[in-house]
């Protein structure tokens, strides 16, 4: 027989087990109620997503500047929470200070990426929104340690990441092209209607 210090440690562990599984489940059984409730009015917005998702992509590339295209896929999931990952990105240069002057000779080039992903949430009535804003700092390999260390971190100070919600009863062909806009870099995160401004310090 094992010492009580490790047969209380697996006492604990096993339970544990069984409260994350016991939650998992209860989650997905919710997340499967909702879905229920309102499986036509999410399916039809999705699919009128998509449908001005590929009119975009079907332009001319002058007509699509600076974002190219606008990816967008279903992706499988445990909670089966039918989600829905759209993406787009256009790229840029900026002059970047990292501690050497020589920084603001030469712009930087960056990337800016915009990501949205859309679930069923375990909350009844509720749809999730992942959403993510920032750029992104294209850097070259550099072998000399010493000079790493000199370099800062590139981090975007006006960079987003947030889980929202949304009403079912919000997803509307207005809402699918406020998103489609923010997708396509013609408006901001803040001009997303279930998007908070924060206030200015």
């Amino acid at each position: 027989m094992g010492h009580w210090l490790e047969e209380a440690e697996k006492e604990v562990k096993g339970l544990n087990k069984q409260s994350r599984s016991a939650g998992f489940l209860d989650r997905k059984m919710r997340i499967r109620k909702n879905y229920s409730a309102h499986a036509e009015t999410y399916d039809d917005f999705i699919k009128r997503l998509n449908e001005l998702i590929k009119r975009v992509n079907a332009l001319p590339l002058d007509k699509k500047q600076p974002f190219g295209n606008i990816d967008g896929q279903s992706k499988e999931s445990k909670l089966e929470n039918h989600q829905y990952i759209y993406k787009s990105s256009k790229r840029f240069k900026e002059k970047i200070y990292q501690g050497s002057f020589l920084d603001l000779l030469k712009p930087k080039h960056l990337k800016h990426v915009r990501v949205l992903i859309i679930t069923v949430s375990s909350q009844p009535g509720k749809v999730g929104l992942d959403i993510r804003d920032e750029s992104m700092l294209k850097e070259k390999v550099i072998v000399d340690k010493d000079l790493i260390q000199e370099k800062k971190k590139y981090r975007d100070e006006s960079r987003f990441h947030e889980y929202l919600h949304c009403e079912m009863s919000d997803l509307d062909d207005k809402l699918a092209l406020k998103m489609l806009d923010w997708l396509a870099f013609k408006t901001e995160v803040y001009d997303l209607p279930f998007v908070e401004k924060k206030e200015e310090e």
